[in-house]
């Protein structure tokens, strides 16, 4: 890993989600990318509007210029980590992307604002869309999430997934920032075929190097995502992975509601492995 992405708005969440990306910086010798995105000066405006909004935007670049100094003596001061600082005007989705795209970033990392303000998404709009249109992996952390350590990873896999590659991924970023990943499979079959399936995982993920990962099976209480809340309640995790594609175990849990209590209730940050893996 070479570069992580940081947007903010200079809000409490924003700086929350830093303080996550500082420490992943630290430990994977990263370039700390720190990006504040405004309206940009849309052709559309009225005439009459349009002065108003210049000096609206130069007010609010010089506010940016001021904040972005400032995190960067606060985190070189703290940790030593190396940072670029860039303000941009656009839609925010599109700035994003556009500028993980450009500068080949290896992760981005986010702060959301919890369930209270959710409406549309289960991690809000802008997140969701950047987890959906990212071409690497997004960290998402919750509003009320602290940092403490990132030691506990779990990682919920469906066995009939080839998640060999996202999982080498996880396992190989976490090495490095001192965290041990658990594989955990919710389970609503007979021991069995449970069984014949975690052998097939196992030989899946010995094709990518990887041989005596930790797997554990537990039986489903309702449905996937209370079974999960309840396995997180239970065992604490530090932060949770989820691989997204179609048809599969995240598409079910985002697509529900009763994921608002996964993401956002236990403050888990999550770590969704999207883009580079399609």
């Amino acid at each position: 890993m070479k570069k992580i992405l940081v947007p903010t708005d200079f809000s409490e969440f924003s700086a929350n989600a830093l303080n996550f990306a500082v420490h992943i910086a630290k430990k994977t010798n990263s370039l700390l990318e720190i990006v504040n995105i405004h309206f940009r000066d849309d052709p559309a405006i009225k005439d009459e509007t349009r002065p108003k909004l210049k000096e609206f935007l130069a007010n609010a670049t010089q506010a940016c210029d001021v904040e972005l100094v400032d995190i960067e003596e606060r985190k070189a001061v703290s940790g030593e980590i190396s940072c670029k600082l860039t303000i941009r005007q656009g839609f925010i989705v599109d700035e994003i992307i556009s500028y993980s795209n450009q500068e080949s970033v290896d992760l981005i990392v986010m702060g959301t604002r919890g369930a209270g303000v959710m409406k549309k998404y289960i991690l809000g709009t802008n997140s969701a869309d950047v987890i959906k249109k990212a071409n690497c992996p997004v960290l998402t952390i919750p509003g009320r999430a602290r940092f403490n350590q990132m030691n506990k990873i779990i990682f919920p896999v469906e066995l009939k997934e080839n998640v060999g590659k996202k999982v080498l991924y996880t396992k190989k970023l976490f090495n490095q920032i001192g965290g041990e990943v658990r594989l955990l499979h919710i389970k609503n079959e007979d021991s069995a075929k449970t069984d014949e399936k975690v052998k097939a995982l196992r030989n899946n993920l010995s094709e990518v190097g990887l041989e005596n990962c930790d797997i554990h099976v537990v039986d489903m209480i309702e449905n996937v995502s209370k079974s999960i809340e309840k396995y997180s309640a239970d065992h604490k995790p530090d932060l949770l992975v989820l691989a997204p594609s179609h048809h599969n175990l995240f598409e079910r849990l985002f697509g529900k509601s009763v994921t608002l209590r996964l993401a956002f209730h236990l403050n888990i940050p999550m770590l969704s492995l999207s883009g580079k893996f399609d």
